[in-house]
């Protein structure tokens, strides 16, 4: 899911649940802000990630940087 669509998931969310006084507004308002703190976590990574390239370290399909590949019983990586 791209960051927009999941934005545009959470304002429908919000649409769908009105945020109101009592415990259930509560609730609602909860999770709508953990939903966008994810969000803006996620996109914050991205962000670094394309900024400043991945760490050295391997992947189930390749290393790079210094990492040493270990490879398991399926010959991928690790």
């Amino acid at each position: 899911m791209e960051p927009h669509e999941a934005v545009a998931a959470v304002i429908a969310d919000l649409r769908d649940h009105r945020i109101t006084g009592d415990g259930s507004g509560l609730l609602t308002a909860t999770r709508q802000i953990t939903l966008l703190c994810h969000i803006a976590a996620r996109m914050a990574a991205t962000a670094e990630e394309l900024e400043d390239g991945v760490v050295d370290g391997c992947s189930p399909w390749a290393c790079r940087g210094e990492a040493e590949p270990v490879q398991d019983d399926f010959g991928l990586a690790s």
